[in-house]
């Protein structure tokens, strides 16, 4: 008999609409993978903040905390404004903050984080 496919989430992190890698949680903290075209392509354009990327190249990089380039991304939301239209609570986990960060049509004019979900069997 076969399973239903889960959903499991999984956030872009993006610069500029150009996606640079892939997050996601793990049991152990988080899982990075980098988009290596695009980054690339952003690595020759002009106006892209190298010294702020410290993710370049990564096939399954893991970290126990948040990487900070992320985690940079993850403070700049947190205005209460955009918190509360996130409905972002007190209570919920910092993957669960990136989730619901990543799912605001709000694009910002350099990193943002968006939603992607992929299904896979449980």
């Amino acid at each position: 008999m076969l399973r239903p496919l889960a959903m499991k989430e999984k956030i872009s992190f993006e610069y500029r609409n150009i996606s640079l890698g892939i997050l996601e949680k793990s049991s152990n903290g988080y899982v990075y993978n980098s988009n290596i075209p695009n980054e690339q392509k952003v690595r020759e354009s002009k106006v892209f903040p190298q010294s702020d990327y410290s993710l370049w190249n990564s096939f399954q990089k893991t970290s126990k905390e948040l990487f900070q380039d992320i985690q940079d991304v993850l403070e700049s939301f947190s205005r209460e404004d955009i918190a509360q239209r996130a409905g972002i609570k007190n209570q919920d986990s910092t993957w669960e903050k990136l989730v619901k960060i990543s799912k605001l049509k709000t694009l910002t004019p350099n990193f943002y984080l968006k939603e992607l979900k992929e299904q896979q069997e449980e």
